[in-house]
């Protein structure tokens, strides 16, 4: 069923139009109300399975297609790539109920160029949920809509822990398009002398050690491929350090992209556990609605987490990991903050270049959403502005200025 003209036809400005596929008449009426009555949004139209909707891409001509996981005839997985091949630059948000198994098939999706899953409520009956529901639908689409219409913009000088500006901030790599996953080179190591002693074969030779330095990675919209195309990128790099990982996703879809990044990576990946010590040679995610945190136990770095109020709309969120960080590792603490919606990781960002370390962030071109990562540049607090494909370089270059 179309519901809306054409931007030519109306002879209005362009606006993204969003197609809804789900095989629930009362999911599809209910959120093609949000779409009509929200403003900067038309609804391109609804379909009641993946083949409908595929039926009538060519008229409907969607921006965003909302695509539910099971439906009759042709589920979502299956018309994911069909979709994606038919138009191209169409970005795929699944809505998805928070089931483990759904959780799997959620990572194979995004693995297909899916660029964000949204969990369902349970029932349309619990009102709450329903409207906690809408606000993040409808900002994420809003968000993806402005990404469409984006412009680049200017980046100012960054700042150090002082606030005075310090030298011109620098930017590494080609513009690449938001939904690109490079085939990666062997990123090639910075010489140093935190970098050039043999990496032996054994992971457990390293992960008896404790770390010194550590890795964050924070990301939102998008996050997920983002994420694995930077470890990839890493390698081996990650026997030598920790990384942790803060990717805003509900629980159980976070134990499914702990097990998917391991799988993808071959990396030690593992969703966090409190109360565990940090290690060299492991990869940390942030389990979904609980902050992680650190916390220094006489020489013995532990995971916290964090059953508090969420930060920014996000839990878990990357500024609290960020903010211990800091404090623990000072110059040592390296950030990486990737695609993303949202503010999340701009009061982190000064609290690690306050310490002395280093933010590196995704750059405009190739990010899904640039708020994250922007809302760090306009404040002046990123080391590097990096495209998606040159970020694993960058993590070399910089943990090689870092002191052995």
């Amino acid at each position: 069923m179309l519901i809306s003209p054409s931007p030519a036809q109306s002879g209005v400005a362009a606006r993204p139009r969003v197609l809804v596929v789900d095989d629930s008449a009362v999911i599809r009426g209910l959120i093609g109300h949000w779409i009509t009555a929200a403003q900067g949004l038309d609804l391109a139209g609804q379909a009641r399975n993946g083949q409908v909707a595929l039926d009538m891409l060519n008229e409907a001509r969607p921006d965003i297609v909302l695509l539910d996981l099971d439906m009759p005839e042709l589920d979502g997985l299956a018309s994911l790539p069909l979709l994606l091949q038919r138009r191209p630059g169409l970005s795929v948000v699944i809505v998805s109920t928070t089931t483990r198994s759904n959780a799997a098939l959620c990572m194979r999706c995004l693995a297909l160029g899916a660029v964000e899953i949204l969990p369902k409520p349970e029932t349309h009956r619990e009102a709450v949920a329903v409207r906690g529901f809408r606000e993040i639908l409808i900002a994420t689409l809003a968000g993806l809509g402005t990404r469409q219409r984006a412009e680049p913009l200017a980046v100012p000088t960054p700042r150090d822990r002082s606030g005075v500006p310090s030298s011109s901030i620098s930017r590494r790599g080609a513009a690449t398009p938001a939904n690109h996953r490079a085939d990666r080179r062997p990123a090639v190591p910075v010489s140093g002398p935190s970098l050039s002693e043999p990496l032996g074969e054994a992971p457990a030779l390293f992960a008896t050690k404790a770390p010194s330095r550590c890795v964050i990675i924070g990301a939102s919209t998008g996050g997920p491929r983002a994420i694995e195309a930077v470890l990839g990128g890493l390698g081996r790099l990650s026997l030598r350090l920790p990384i942790l990982v803060v990717q805003h996703m509900p629980p159980v879809f976070t134990a499914a992209f702990a097990e998917h990044l391991a799988d993808a990576t071959g990396l030690a990946v593992a969703e966090a556990v409190d109360g565990e010590e940090v290690s060299i040679g492991r990869i940390y995610v942030a389990p979904g609605a609980r902050h992680m945190g650190l916390s220094d136990e006489g020489g013995r770095v532990v995971i916290r987490l964090d059953d508090g109020a969420p930060v920014l709309h996000a839990k878990p969120a990357v500024d609290v990991l960020m903010r211990d960080a800091a404090r623990i590792f000072g110059t040592r603490c390296l950030a990486a903050i990737l695609t993303g919606m949202g503010q999340d990781g701009t009061e982190g960002a000064r609290a690690v270049a306050r310490a002395g370390g280093a933010v590196l962030v995704q750059d405009q071109s190739s990010s899904t959403i640039w708020g994250m990562p922007g809302s760090i540049v306009k404040a002046g607090l990123a080391r590097e502005v990096v495209a998606l494909d040159q970020m694993a370089d960058a993590i070399h270059a910089q943990l090689g200025r870092f002191a052995a």
